[in-house]
């Protein structure tokens, strides 16, 4: 992969988690108690969407296609389960559990250098989860129509994304080399240059 690839593919998974994260903000804020909801949640489904693709991609792309395949190829099988999953954003625990189980095939595969972020990924979805979790037990906020706890779902969605935009933080500075040029090498160079 490429420099400019990497940073592409980082940046659109980035913003997708902005996305996420600034739903989770909104659902949290008790101003949105009416029925004005679709808008709100069609960005969320793009945001998602978005996010999730560009997460598998980019772990993909970094883990070692050679190493071991069949690893690879589950990964990947995991990934796009995640990604079609993500079009039903509300059901959390079914797209972020299969995102975590997709980071970490490609982490179990991929170089030592870059195994922190894709498991801090597959963290991030695990962490969310607990929150949301942990927020409906405590029924933190107002209960809506349905019987949910929209501040919970927010709060757990914004776990997700900060803790998805770190991980991601994490894969940045390698994301433009490949296993014959580790990013450690690029830094000397770089600094031997300054």
């Amino acid at each position: 992969m490429n420099r400019i690839d990497g940073r592409l593919i980082s940046a659109a998974a980035v913003l997708g988690w902005v996305g996420v994260g600034a739903h989770g903000v909104w659902e949290m804020a008790e101003e949105n108690a009416g029925d004005d909801w679709e808008v709100p949640y069609l960005l969320l489904s793009i945001s998602l969407f978005i996010a999730a693709a560009a997460t598998v991609a980019l772990c993909s792309t970094l883990s070692h296609p050679s190493q071991h395949p069949k690893l690879r190829a589950a990964g990947i099988g995991m990934g796009v389960l995640a990604v079609l999953s993500s079009a039903v954003a509300w059901a959390m625990p079914l797209w972020a559990t299969l995102l975590a189980i997709s980071c970490t095939l490609f982490a179990l595969d991929a170089p030592a250098k870059v195994r922190p972020g894709m498991l801090a990924l597959a963290g991030a979805q695990l962490v969310g989860m607990a929150v949301m979790f942990a927020a409906i037990t405590a029924e933190l906020g107002r209960r809506d129509s349905y019987g949910d706890y929209p501040a919970a779902f927010g709060l757990g969605n914004t776990t997700i994304a900060v803790g998805a935009v770190l991980g991601l933080a994490l894969l940045a500075r390698i994301s433009g080399t490949t296993p014959d040029k580790p990013a450690i090498e690029a830094q000397r160079r770089h600094h031997a240059s300054v």
